[in-house]
């Protein structure tokens, strides 16, 4: 059972004590009904199992010739192959080579032993509870979960720690998570993983002492991207060094960019350049890749870790003339059928900055300018906040995005679609027909139809950067950051400029108004010249 701040404030010890005690015993119960069936259904398996393969269950010695002929020569596919029983994908020339030394004649009771074993293996077992050690930990183990919020408040932080120092003096465990779940909040809560200094104070001092009193493990945990409601959450959630090493880094670069004293455009053309040429796309585990945490300890990320990233730095500069939202969205082809492309996730962003005339809603995807091996330093700026409006003007491309009121609707997944595909395969052990490419086809479009709740209400918001602005900007990046503006400076940010213009080309259709789009005909030029460096030097078109 996993105790809520909410529970704590109404509960004394000993009703906690009591609670526990029953959600234990209930816990207990259904799990010995479940075993019994899970261990009747085992059983039913095995014995079906030793009925097709007797051999398998045989001394070597009582095997008659055509138990040796079946293990040594049945097909590939065949449902009873002992290879095929192991679940693991099979190298084609060892199967074909077991066949050729094999034969009935030929093979020794120490091959068949070890041809049993690989059956054997994998084979049916009568049913052993896996849960033993599980229900005994939960028997002394209690979990509390609180939110950003509760952090600051002092009654509930109070309560928290005097529980767990008695829990932890009567020989139990605890464990203790900070949960918010990132799909549930709205745009206007601070980035994930972003902790103010004040509370990581309290969270660090409370896992300090409860460590003193015998707390082991990760100590305090979190966890953002799913809901913690089992032990086995606790032990896969982020520990508190994760956390503060997130912070750090996130606080390093926002203190950077007010120490240099940046313009709110300078600032964000740092910041997607920060993460451009330091952060390849590189797909990890679900969570892994989305969250900062996870994203500065393996240095794998994609699309939502580069918007959650984009977010921390905002978010923690805050500052009145730079606010970021994160937007999740779908993109569907534009095709005769309008098959769905792929989920995708960007920022959106509100800046004003009267140094370069700039007021408005823009879009910032550091994810399309990333990195690369043919750009090792990054794409250029083609996706550094350019206009709404040109989300319709994506190149082959439908840009279909909901207001769900959900800060991630549509990021990990679209819920409709997963209700579908549950449905269609509900359908389909009925027997029932399935809908028609037509109908799915209507979706589609009725989806597309619907367009991007975005664009509709900022598309008249913003109007494009001349690119002038951004080759000022990374000159007065180059200079404040190395002191001054070098030859190498020099070249870097025109290479960075024509870097932009390809990247635009290749991602806007004519009708869209980013600047770097705006002169396709030296592309062409650019791209050749380009290639045609890249092939004398030798390097990786």
């Amino acid at each position: 059972m996993v105790y809520e701040s909410l529970m704590l404030n109404k509960i004394s010890f000993e009703e906690l004590l009591s609670s526990h005690e029953e959600a234990y015993n209930e816990e207990v119960k259904f799990y010995e009904e479940f075993d019994k069936q899970e261990k009747e259904r085992h059983q039913k398996e095995l014995e079906k199992f030793k009925k097709k393969n007797p051999f398998l269950y045989k001394d070597v010695s009582e095997l008659t010739f055509e138990d040796k002929a079946i293990l040594c020569n049945q097909e590939v596919n065949n449902q009873i192959n002992y290879i095929i029983l192991s679940n693991e994908k099979v190298n084609k020339k060892s199967l074909n080579e077991i066949y050729e030394k094999y034969n009935p004649q030929k093979i020794s009771d120490e091959d068949l032993i070890s041809i049993q074993k690989r059956g054997l293996l994998w084979a049916p077992k009568v049913y052993i509870p896996s849960r033993v050690e599980t229900l005994k930990e939960s028997k002394e183990t209690f979990c509390f979960k609180i939110s950003k919020n509760d952090i600051k408040n002092s009654e509930i932080m109070q309560k928290l720690e005097v529980f767990s120092k008695k829990l932890l003096k009567s020989g139990n465990k605890v464990r203790i998570a900070v949960n918010d779940e990132m799909e549930n909040m709205s745009n206007d809560s601070s980035a994930n993983y972003l902790y103010s200094k004040e509370d990581l104070e309290v969270l660090i001092g409370l896992n300090n002492r409860l460590a003193e009193e015998g707390m082991t493990g990760k100590g305090i945990v979190f966890d953002e991207f799913k809901t913690i409601s089992s032990i086995e959450d606790y032990k896969q959630a982020w520990g508190i060094e994760d956390v503060i090493k997130a912070n750090n880094e996130i606080e390093r670069i926002a203190s950077d960019i007010k120490k240099m004293e940046f313009s709110p455009f300078e600032a964000m053309v740092y910041i997607h350049s920060y993460l451009t040429k330091n952060y390849a796309y590189a797909e990890g585990d679900t969570e892994q890749c989305r969250v900062i945490p996870g994203i500065i300890k393996d240095g794998k990320i994609v699309c939502s870790g580069y918007a959650s990233f984009v977010k921390s730095i905002v978010d923690k500069l805050n500052i009145p003339e730079l606010k970021c939202d994160i937007v999740g969205c779908e993109m569907y082809a534009r095709t005769l059928a309008c098959d769905f492309e792929g989920g995708h996730c960007h920022n959106l962003i509100k800046i004003t900055d009267k140094k370069y005339n700039i007021n408005g809603y823009y879009i910032e995807d550091a994810c399309w300018d990333a990195k690369t091996k043919k750009y090792e330093n990054g794409r250029g700026f083609a996706h550094c906040l350019y206009p709404v409006s040109d989300l319709e003007h994506i190149s082959g491309m439908h840009y279909v995005q909901y207001d769900g009121g959900s800060r991630l609707s549509n990021l990990i997944y679209a819920p409709e679609d997963v209700a579908n595909a549950v449905g269609m395969l509900a359908k389909l052990f009925k027997g029932e027909k399935l809908p028609s490419a037509f109908s799915e086809y209507r979706k589609r479009r009725a989806k597309i139809k619907l367009g991007s709740q975005i664009v509709k209400r900022f598309a008249n918001q913003s109007k494009a950067i001349p690119r002038q602005c951004y080759k000022e900007a990374l000159t007065e990046l180059h200079t404040k950051v190395l002191g001054n503006l070098s030859a190498k400076s020099e070249e870097r940010i025109e290479k960075d400029m024509e870097n932009s213009v390809i990247n635009a080309c290749a991602t806007f259709d004519k009708k869209a108004s980013i600047d770097f789009a705006s002169d396709r005909k030296s592309v062409k030029q650019l791209v050749k010249q380009r290639n045609s460096l890249q092939a004398n030097d030798g390097r990786d078109k």
